[in-house]
């Protein structure tokens, strides 16, 4: 509409000079009038990028014989695509003849035109489109810079207990960046540690040298000499993928599973008969192993086979059923599938009947008693207020029949900030016992930890568990009425969708977007209210601004025994798709503003949709809390804290002042900029999403956020947990 505006009021200033001008000018309307609409197109991405082109200010205009060289036509993007269109309806006396025409842009208020020859175009009978090309027909982006990919393969160093991936951290640093470190991240679990680096295209046909390190407590480890050497081709490319100090050959590493099933209630049933018929073992998720027929080699009606499983499903559970063929058909076990950890070293999965008809006679577990020391840091609590002395942290799992408040924490005796729970436990040695944390406020209101249940071995031994820092939020309820509009950008989805045909690769299975709605904590949908009533718009109504838009809105109204503090998720179709278990959106009510706005983007919470969290459809937004002008410039404690996966930052401009906040980590690097414009005076909110500047999610630890405005400088700390 502001681009309407300014060309209208440019356009009233050309014309304004004298009637003969606005006769003519009307002679071209009434020229264009007929049935006959054509669509002007240009595709303007390289200028974009480039940097010669700004979407936000400038505009885009076709000129021609059509409209005698003189007329002024805009072109709109209006999905932010890049491309920019205009239809213009011609009279039926040009159908048939050749038009010729232009493209044009107005940048700082220079005009830039596209070079000779000037585009032809036949106009047919009912209009059409003119063909679809980039501005000055350039298709090429003349980047300075080349990428190339490091990566190496970190799985001997975690065998061998060198490397641990939860805590320690990967770099390569080399030639090309006089060997600063640049940290290197596995996104997939494969052990293979990768990032992709713009070099300078001058460093194309050149050598350079680097080497691969990582970082753990007590130093850093670097490869021994000598320097790796790599060639850097035209367009970029990827170095030779290795193991770290060249410890072995790359090959990829399996372990041996077997899997044995009991076959003797079928043989007794007639059901499974020999000889002729045989079993088999089948997978159900995944590509982890085709299926294989089992054997009985000594005749006890066990079938079993060895399969050797790819070590990246080293601890992760895969899911298999058995089966067997009987006179030509198949017969599997019923829902619901086996499931199975994949232990380093391999193993062997539980023996069973088939279909589960019957228990195994197996000998009795051993039993012993020993004494768990749990550990948790409870500091950002302490500090933020959420937990006081007159607060109680407690356990609950496997070993107390999930009893609330039976085994309450004691503050450590030489660490204030970590409190302590010794629990004599009588399991079957080698058992995975599962827990849960929980905080009690005010004697009277709790939470779980959002980071969900953990799991130790207990094998029988007095154990020291690893100190943990759980997140919680603040269960106390909110002391009025507030209403709540969410706002969910899809547009990420729908490019998901339009590339791959589903919504998460093999993981769900939705094609199209019909309804969104929220989930909540528990799968509950928010207490049990009806879904319906969590279900967003994007028709126009229920508070939807724009139909069709891929903003999808509707406005909640959150009673005086809300909590203060909840998380969420969004669903498609009734289908939870947007992130994995454990991470959500996160939201604190303030009772004291009424009404506010959330902003979303469908998938921040999560990778599933990295290749979409920096496009134009999805910049970190900084959102207007408050117009009120503020006295003073101020950064304020970010909530919550410690966090998973996003944390929201509070800041306060006094004066109209451009404002940078960034992220660094804890070496004083730039992670991520989330904030660099020119604000207003108001209060103001912003979201990160745990991601660096090329959408990686960043590990776990400590990291430094900093607000500048003017002369006012602040930094402060955060804590994100995985």
């Amino acid at each position: 509409m502001l681009l309407q505006k300014q060309v209208g009021l440019r356009m009233l200033g050309m014309f304004a000079g004298g009637a003969l001008l606005l006769f003519c000018m009307k002679a071209a309307v009434a020229e264009k009038l007929g049935t006959n609409p054509v669509t002007f197109q240009v595709n303007m991405s390289i200028q974009i990028l480039e940097q010669k082109f700004d979407p936000t200010t400038d505009f885009v205009l076709v000129r021609g014989s059509f409209n005698q060289w003189t007329t002024v036509d805009t072109l709109v993007d209006s999905d932010g695509d890049s491309l920019y269109t205009k239809i213009i309806t011609f009279s039926d006396s040009l159908v048939g003849q050749m038009i010729e025409f232009k493209y044009y842009y107005q940048h700082n208020g220079v005009e830039v035109w596209e070079s000779d020859p000037r585009r032809t175009y036949v106009v047919p009978a009912g209009g059409g489109s003119v063909p679809l090309d980039y501005f000055d027909r350039d298709s090429q982006y003349n980047s300075p810079f080349v990428k190339v990919t490091f990566q190496v393969n970190m799985r001997i160093q975690m065998l061998e207990g060198r490397f641990d991936a939860q805590n320690d951290g990967v770099f390569v640093r080399g030639s090309f960046n006089n060997w600063a470190d640049e940290a290197l991240y596995d996104t997939d679990g494969d052990s293979i540690y990768t990032r992709t680096l713009s070099l300078p295209d001058s460093l194309v046909g050149k050598t350079i040298a680097y080497k691969f390190g990582y970082s753990r407590a007590g130093g850093q480890v670097i490869e021994a000499d000598p320097n790796r050497m790599y060639t850097v081709p035209t367009g970029g490319g990827s170095v030779p993928v290795d193991y770290f100090d060249r410890d072995a050959i790359y090959d990829p590493i399996y372990v041996d599973v077997n899997f044995s099933v009991n076959m003797s209630v079928k043989m007794l049933e007639k059901q499974f008969v020999l000889p002729g018929d045989v079993a088999f073992l089948e997978p159900v998720n995944g590509n982890w192993a085709a299926r294989t027929n089992l054997n009985d080699a000594d005749g006890d009606s066990i079938y079993s086979t060895t399969v050797q499983i790819e070590s990246k499903y080293i601890g992760h559970a895969i899911e298999y059923r058995f089966g067997f063929t009987h006179n030509g058909s198949e017969v599997l076990e019923a829902d619901p599938a086996r499931v199975f950890i994949v232990p380093f070293g391999g193993g062997a999965a539980p023996v069973d009947y088939f279909d589960r008809d019957a228990t195994v006679d197996a000998p009795q577990p051993e039993m012993k008693t020993a004494t768990v020391t749990f550990r948790v840091n409870i500091k950002p609590y302490r500090d933020s207020g959420l937990f006081s002395q007159n607060d109680a942290l407690f356990a609950k799992g496997d070993f107390n029949q999930w009893q609330s408040e039976q085994d309450v924490f004691q503050t450590d005796a030489g660490n204030p900030d970590v409190l302590v729970l010794q629990k004599l436990i009588t399991a079957a040695v080698d058992s995975l016992l599962e827990f849960i944390l929980v905080l009690k406020i005010d004697g009277a209101y709790e939470v779980e930890d959002w980071l969900g249940h953990r799991q130790f071995r207990f094998t029988g031994d007095d154990l020291i568990l690893p100190e943990v820092t759980p997140i919680f939020t603040d269960p106390r309820p909110i002391t009025a009425q507030v209403q709540r509009v969410f706002v969910v950008n899809v547009k990420p989805l729908l490019r998901k969708l339009a590339a791959e045909g589903r919504a998460i690769g093999e993981l769900d299975t939705v094609t199209q977007v019909q309804t969104i709605t929220i989930l909540g904590p528990d799968r509950n949908n928010w207490r049990g209210v009806n879904t319906a009533y969590w279900q967003l718009w994007d028709d126009g109504s229920h508070g939807d601004a724009v139909a069709g838009d891929s903003l999808f809105t509707a406005s909640f109204t959150f009673s005086a025994s809300w909590p203060r503090e909840t998380v969420y998720k969004y669903r498609v179709n009734g289908k939870d798709v947007e992130a994995r278990r454990g991470l959500f959106h996160y939201l604190k009510i303030d009772a004291q503003t009424a009404v506010d706005t959330v902003y979303d983007v469908f998938g921040s919470p999560d990778t599933l949709y990295a290749d979409y969290t920096r496009d134009a459809d999805y910049v970190v937004s900084v959102r207007l809390a408050d117009a009120a002008a503020p006295r003073e410039y101020q950064l304020l404690r970010n909530y919550p804290n410690p966090f998973n996966p996003e944390t929201v930052i509070p800041f306060e401009v006094a004066q109209p002042q451009h404002v940078v906040i960034a992220i660094y980590n804890v070496v004083g690097q730039e992670v991520v900029r989330l904030v660099d414009d020119e604000l207003a005076p108001g209060r103001y909110r912003v979201t990160w999403n745990g991601r660096d500047a090329q959408r990686r999610r960043v590990p776990s630890g400590v990291y430094l956020y900093r607000m500048q405005a003017g002369p006012y400088q602040k930094t402060m700390k955060m804590l994100l947990v995985q």
